[in-house]
């Protein structure tokens, strides 16, 4: 069985402009843009994305998701083939059930979710938005 870990990690106040960084570890494979600082993400901007990106996966709309950092250094294509998610990267390739995927993602930005909810930012109500339109968890 898979293990699948979805962390955000954040180094200074929390506005819609943050930059953090994002790491997915399943099994022994891990996607981080830890890796360098010009692969952070405006997170919230990107939650958005990602979280659009998904539904369309997971409904067949889309056959892939590219999730990038804003100077596009860090690059990450997400596709979904029959009960499972495929992350690929330059180097790695890794798949995990759907479930697993959605759960992990879902822990993370739930507690995101929280900890911003009652703040007015147009990027963050953006990702408020989506994340409550995400039928899916």
């Amino acid at each position: 069985m898979s293990v699948c870990n979805i962390k955000i990690e954040f180094y200074d106040d929390i506005d819609g402009f943050s930059l953090a960084d994002l790491t997915i570890k399943i099994d022994e494979t891990v996607f981080s843009t830890k890796q360098n600082v010009k692969y952070r993400l405006m997170i919230f901007i990107v939650l958005t994305d990602l979280l659009d990106g998904l539904t369309k996966l997971l409904k067949n709309e889309k056959k892939e998701y590219q999730l990038l950092s804003i100077s596009s250094s860090f690059y990450l294509k997400i596709t979904k083939k029959d009960d499972y998610i495929i992350l690929t990267d330059n180097i790695n390739e890794k798949k995990v059930p759907v479930n697993l995927f959605l759960k992990s993602l879902n822990v993370e930005v739930s507690q995101l979710y929280n900890l911003v909810k009652d703040k007015e930012d147009a990027a963050i109500e953006d990702f408020i938005e989506a994340y409550s339109g995400f039928k899916y968890f």
